[in-house]
């Protein structure tokens, strides 16, 4: 899928604002509750989703610029509403931000060299990939993981049933790769719509995807042949941290939880989250 570059660089922002490097915490002082004042009110959802939309990321008080990176499209329905929330949380903290859209595996090197600062596309699992970074709670959507196959194949129950069969996934998506290990045989592609289409040509049995959505592909993927869809799980997508961004993963996690309890954080994620 293309790289879609993200609406505000870090080069225009950092004429406004100073980078701030927080000191480093440990991962378990970093997800503990404390109190920070908040930022002024926040705007309502609609404000902050045309916000969102212009690519403008900004807060009302100059804190510090955080470099983020999704491994999601950022013009895909759901990450249009994950960035109205960022909006309303990074307000709250005082925060400032940039997203852009890299491949799963550019990202996660970017964020093991720290030329970028967190991502806002991972599951509970990327700790297994980079132990050190913190995991900013509550989640913000889920990952619905799917198996596409030709409908004359047998339903499936889980991961497990797929160790039999000829499975593609995406390149890069770990926790993917990982549970796939088992697989007779595992093909990965560089784009969804390839892994789609190597089922459609019968190079393979099933191709696994995450859909933030059930079942539902969305609009810049297209099947030509008719292909059953079998849910396989629901995985929660955090905003991850580098370790050295202690403070700010404390900040946003108050933000995020007080927009949880007004209610905020549902009403614009309804169609992609499920509450815990």
């Amino acid at each position: 899928m293309p790289a879609v570059p993200a609406l505000t660089t870090l080069a225009a922002l950092t004429t406004a604002c100073a980078l701030v490097v927080f000191a480093a915490g440990s991962a378990k002082a970093a997800q503990a509750a404390a109190d920070v004042p908040p930022a002024a009110a926040p705007a309502q959802a609609a404000t902050a989703a045309a916000a969102s939309a212009s690519g403008e990321h900004t807060a009302p008080a100059a804190g510090g610029v955080l470099r983020l990176v999704s491994i999601v499209p950022l013009e895909r329905p759901s990450m249009v509403a994950e960035r109205a929330l960022l909006d309303l949380a990074f307000a709250r903290a005082q925060l400032h931000y940039t997203l852009e859209f890299n491949p799963p595996e550019r990202a996660l090197e970017r964020m093991r060299q720290g030329s970028v600062d967190g991502d806002v596309s991972r599951t509970e699992r990327f700790e297994q990939f980079l132990p050190a970074a913190l995991r900013v709670q509550p989640h913000l959507q889920n990952a619905f993981h799917f198996a596409f196959g030709r409908p004359s194949l047998p339903r499936l129950g889980g991961w497990a049933d797929l160790q039999p069969y000829r499975v593609a996934y995406v390149r890069g998506f770990r926790t993917v790769e990982q549970r796939l290990s088992g697989a007779a045989r595992c093909d990965a592609t560089s784009t969804a719509q390839a892994c789609l289409q190597m089922v459609e040509l019968q190079r393979v049995d099933w191709c696994v995807l995450g859909l933030p959505r059930k079942g539902e592909l969305p609009p810049d993927l297209s099947l030509v042949k008719p292909l059953q869809a079998v849910p396989i799980d629901a995985a929660r997508i955090y905003l991850w941290l580098r370790p050295e961004q202690g403070e700010a993963a404390r900040r946003l996690g108050q933000a995020l939880r007080q927009l949880e309890h007004s209610g905020e954080l549902q009403a614009l994620m309804a169609a992609y989250r499920q509450p815990d």
